[in-house]
């Protein structure tokens, strides 16, 4: 299939109304093709519309991974951590066990998700908390050589001044989130500008109201369902789904 093709079939995938007809769409689909020609945040996006079919759960799991990585890096923490709410809310603990091994076989666990105390809390609530994933060894010519191609950008996530809107597709990425992500993304950007708190206490304070009022079903989650919220204040119950 060629690239647009793949753009085509991601639009019927993304107008599916529920679970089990994102399912039914993956009948006669090659699906490793599919999620193989997409970009990170398509992948991420098609993710969280429902299951998907091994092996290309695998692949869609690597592009998890490498979404949350980029973003931390071109964004900086504060703004890249709603991205990583998205995916932990739309992702499986099968899927997320994938994507947070991904991260220590790169060796950029830390480094992506150590300064997101929310996504830790909610990983560690869900019984996956960092520590039960520790980085591969070291390899110091193949890490020194990545080190040194990213110098370049990593003054952008340790500085709020730098953060907003560095990526080039960071707009395209927000527009495209459910609306309680849009929201917290905004009230981020606003803290960092106003440079009232630092990132790390902005984001747990605005990041507190991505958990909607639920308590996560944690039997449900061991089961390998995503989207497991259950309302303590009339909050939905639906699975978090880009727009």
């Amino acid at each position: 299939m060629s690239s647009r093709e793949d753009e085509e079939l991601l639009a019927r995938f993304l107008a599916s109304t529920s679970p089990s007809e994102f399912v039914r769409l993956q009948r006669g689909v090659d699906m490793v093709r599919l999620v193989e020609g997409l970009d990170d945040w398509s992948a991420v996006r098609l993710g969280a519309l429902g299951p998907v079919s091994a092996p290309a759960a695998h692949l869609l799991n690597r592009k998890r991974a490498s979404l949350l990585s980029t973003c931390v890096r071109e964004d900086g923490s504060a703004l890249a951590e709603v991205f990583a709410l998205f995916v932990l809310h739309s992702s499986s603990d099968q899927d997320m066990k994938q994507v947070l091994r991904a991260l220590a076989w790169d060796k950029r666990l830390g480094s992506t998700l150590g300064d997101m105390a929310v996504v830790r809390e909610q990983l560690r609530r869900r019984g996956l908390p960092l520590s039960d994933f520790p980085d591969r060894l070291e390899r110091p010519r193949e890490d020194m050589a990545r080190g040194a191609r990213e110098s370049l950008t990593e003054a952008v996530s340790t500085s709020p001044l730098l953060q907003w809107g560095t990526s080039q597709d960071y707009d395209t990425r927000k527009r495209q989130l459910p609306l309680p992500y849009q929201r917290a993304l905004t009230q981020v950007e606003s803290a960092l500008v106003q440079q009232a708190f630092s990132a790390s206490h902005v984001t747990t304070g605005v990041l507190d109201e991505l958990t909607f009022g639920c308590r996560w079903a944690s039997t449900t989650w061991r089961r390998g369902q995503a989207g497991a919220c259950l309302p303590s204040h009339g909050a939905s119950t639906s699975r978090p789904r880009a727009s």
